[in-house]
């Protein structure tokens, strides 16, 4: 993996439009997960087609996500080529903004165990299979 170790989040593909990986790392602060934000929405953008996000907060020690955050997680959640989120990492501060965000604003999303298996369970539900575990 790429890592930019000024950085505590990387950005890349991991299928090239169709798929993007987020990984935090280390106590990412507010500040850098609207940064991250940024970058993802400029990605969505650019993307020909609808994508989906895998969020690995396996390496990060803080979940940096509050109640003022929630137009600018909107403005992801709503954009045109917004698939589903899955959520590789996930603790009891990540699952409650993932509940809150599926039921008050429409976020789609799985939890996996890894990012291997998130991308089986992003490609499945692409298919319209169940995927293995889901919100």
């Amino acid at each position: 993996m790429r890592w930019d170790t000024a950085l505590p989040y990387d950005i890349h593909w991991y299928e090239p439009d169709r798929i993007l990986l987020v990984t935090y790392a280390r106590n990412v602060t507010v500040e850098e997960v609207n940064d991250a934000r940024e970058s993802v929405i400029c990605c969505l953008d650019a993307a020909p087609g609808t994508v989906h996000i895998i969020a690995d907060w396996r390496k990060a020690t803080a979940h940096p996500l509050r109640y003022g955050m929630r137009p600018r997680v909107l403005d992801v959640i709503n954009h045109r080529r917004m698939g589903q989120v899955a959520i590789v990492g996930t603790n009891a501060v990540l699952a409650f903004w993932a509940e809150l965000y599926a039921k008050r604003g429409g976020l789609r999303y799985l939890v996996a165990a890894g990012v291997e298996e998130a991308a089986q369970m992003l490609k499945q539900s692409d298919k319209g299979q169940p995927a293995l575990s889901q919100s």
